[in-house]
């Protein structure tokens, strides 16, 4: 006796599962944006076009998840995500004129330069060498975290006192 413990065949020759078989066959990532009520301000535009912004940033991180086998899908899935960020900063920006929002021309400057991250991201797709880290990045750092729960919050006393009125 040699004093190793035999492994099973199967477990030698296999060590994946079938989780690793769905993966890829183009399963969703286990990771993604979850909405909560928590980020609602109470106006049905926006309050949309945020969920939507989940359901298109989750498309993105799937398409990271996959890059090395559709590429393609990567760079649509983030072109997709900034025509949609792109039309809610305006749809958002014009709502917050009408209320007479007093820092808007700062959110607008916090918008411009949101829109101007994700350049890099492009270039880096469009060469097949997006990482999923740095899409994550994106989206939970600066769109979700900076943007919406720190940023975009400071308008949302706005939506109370036009509910009360």
């Amino acid at each position: 006796m040699s004093g190793e413990t035999p492994k099973a065949p199967e477990l030698q020759e296999n060590r994946h599962g079938n989780s690793d078989a769905w993966a890829a066959e183009g399963g969703s990532s286990a990771l993604h944006l979850v909405w909560q009520e928590a980020y609602e301000c109470s106006d049905a535009t926006i309050d949309g076009e945020h969920r939507e912004l989940f359901v298109r940033a989750n498309r993105l991180i799937d398409a990271a998840f996959r890059a090395e086998v559709a590429p393609g899908k990567l760079r649509s899935a983030l072109d997709e995500l900034l025509d949609h960020v792109q039309r809610h900063f305006t749809d958002e920006e014009a709502i917050l004129a009408q209320l007479h929002y007093a820092d808007l021309e700062q959110h607008k400057r916090s918008h411009a330069g949101l829109l101007r991250r994700p350049s890099f991201l492009k270039e880096r797709a469009e060469a097949g060498e997006a990482t999923l880290g740095a899409v994550v990045e994106f989206l939970a750092q600066d769109v979700v975290a900076r943007h919406l729960m720190t940023v975009d919050r400071a308008f949302f006393p706005l939506f109370e006192k036009a509910a009360a009125r």
